[in-house]
């Protein structure tokens, strides 16, 4: 499932309107979460039928500000139990594919901040009525969790900061660290008084980490709006590629290993959450960099096996016309050493397959374990 947030700032405007139909027109998210439509129900419901294939809810601006609404492609999800106020809607949405449903909340935090404090509470309430914890909190928030989250203007922790980190810390939930792309949102000016900020996020229940589903987020390059839409993918293989994955023994043999795999895990320490989503993402985050090593570093045995091989039948061919120098002696020594080695590592590899087949098949009661 694909979930897309966006601050449109406005769809009143006849060109706003044909820029954003062509990105939703383009896109293969199955949800869109927009943010300060300044549009009535009426007028969103006329905008999702301009857009055709879409189907939407709307909530009403207040005068020129605000207005929220959940658009969704009927062909892909199922959403039901929509509800909210002005800053925020929520509704249950169900993937028709791979049957899992998911509770959304989508927000458009105000920027005074006593109605930030107020907003928080309401939200609390509704999210902790979400047992399972697999719930998505998207959109823009108008709060930032510190000062890595800003670039220009004041540089002073705030008690909005502090506010909205409790707020998290509260429902349990996990900040989703986009991929590609920080800041998203940019008052578009020059020079030293640009301003940019990370207003908008996904935060994301523990339900969907303990279970090990993915959860990749990143901010698109789209400049319709003064927000850049930020993309989540539920479920989606993660970078680097799926598939099955076991680490394996003889990566032991290279000494290099465990210093590489603690630089590793060292450089997982921007990842924040509960522990255990935590101790999720610093293990996808490993497995990813252990895959690319293996591929670059180790290497795969059987191709370096026949390549040192066809290395050896070459030198004996040299060393059979010519005779043996120090240089051929030398060279010999060293290709001998690594195919012993690689045939080491051979060794442990089919020594885990056959544990592995074992484990697998186990003892079917055949004559062949009775004898």
């Amino acid at each position: 499932m694909k979930i897309l947030s966006w601050n449109v700032r406005g769809l009143g405007a006849p060109d706003k309107r044909r820029m954003v139909k062509h990105h939703l027109s383009n896109t293969s998210c199955d949800i869109i979460m927009l943010q300060e439509t300044k549009l009535s129900c009426e007028e969103g419901e006329r905008f999702v039928r301009y857009c055709k294939r879409w189907e939407g809810r709307f909530q009403m601006a207040e005068g020129n500000s605000g207005g929220l609404g959940i658009v969704w492609n009927p062909d892909k999800v199922l959403i039901t139990e929509v509800s909210g106020n002005k800053n925020w809607m929520t509704c249950m949405a169900h993937n028709r594919d791979r049957k899992y449903g998911v509770r959304i909340w989508n927000v458009y935090g105000p920027t005074g901040s006593d109605e930030k404090t107020k907003l928080w509470g309401e939200l609390e309430d509704s999210i902790l009525k979400c047992t399972d914890k697999k719930f998505i909190v998207g959109g823009d928030f108008n709060a930032i969790l510190d000062l890595t989250e800003k670039r220009g203007g004041s540089n002073r922790i705030s008690k909005e900061m502090l506010e909205f980190k409790n707020f998290v810390r509260r429902i349990e939930a996990t900040d989703c660290i986009p991929v590609e792309g920080w800041f998203t949102w940019t008052n578009r000016r020059q020079g030293f008084t640009n301003i940019a900020e990370r207003l908008d996020r996904f935060l994301v229940g523990e339900g969907w980490i303990l279970e090990g589903i993915p959860t990749i987020a990143s901010t698109l390059p789209i400049s319709t709006s003064d927000h850049y839409p930020l993309q989540m993918d539920i479920g989606t293989a993660t970078q680097g590629g799926g598939g099955y994955f076991k680490f394996q023994n003889m990566w032991w043999r290279e000494k290099s290993l465990k210093s590489q795999l603690e630089q590793w895990w060292m450089e997982c320490k921007h990842i924040q959450g509960t522990p255990s989503f935590c101790f999720v993402k610093k293990l996808l985050f490993v497995k990813n960099k252990l895959k690319i090593w293996n591929r670059d570093v180790f290497k795969n045995i059987f191709e370096e096996k026949d390549k040192i091989g066809k290395e050896l039948e070459k030198l004996n061919l040299i060393v059979m016309e010519k005779g043996m120098t120090s240089i051929e002696f030398e060279e010999e020594k060293r290709l001998k050493n690594s195919l012993n080695e690689i045939l080491a590592r051979e060794e442990i590899y089919w020594r885990d397959k056959a544990r592995e087949l074992w484990i697998r098949e186990g003892d079917k009661n055949t004559k062949f374990f009775h004898a």
